[in-house]
């Protein structure tokens, strides 16, 4: 899932805010092989573990057009990500844990200012 706004306030300023989310699981996986002729086959030897994928990713951007490719900006994001060998739990419970997720939280100024 991924959500997206925009802000313009004039032409000097720029408000935006992104997130995006992800939860996967698989249960009761079965395995394939490759087969020489590039056909798919079940492969009933090989197990599969049940498995869930969790991420989310947000970013607040804040951009002040000083003059003519010269700006400055300020921007927040955070995010994460976190793999289980088991995915036993359900996608409401997948989609809830991912927005708690928190690996990283970033805070940046930045000029760019042309002469």
């Amino acid at each position: 899932m991924k959500l997206q706004l925009e802000w313009f306030h004039g032409s000097q300023h720029e408000l935006r805010v992104k997130t995006q989310l992800l939860a996967v699981r698989g249960n009761h996986a079965t395995a394939y092989r490759l087969q020489a002729n590039e056909q798919l086959s079940a492969s009933p030897m090989d197990s599969v573990s049940d498995f869930a994928v969790k991420s989310f990713g947000f970013q607040m951007r804040y951009r002040y057009k000083i003059k003519q490719e010269s700006d400055f900006f300020v921007v927040y994001s955070r995010g994460g990500e976190h793999d289980l060998e088991r995915g036993d739990d359900g996608l409401a419970d997948s989609l809830s844990d991912s927005l708690e997720l928190r690996d990283a939280d970033q805070f940046l100024l930045k000029v760019r200012y042309a002469f």
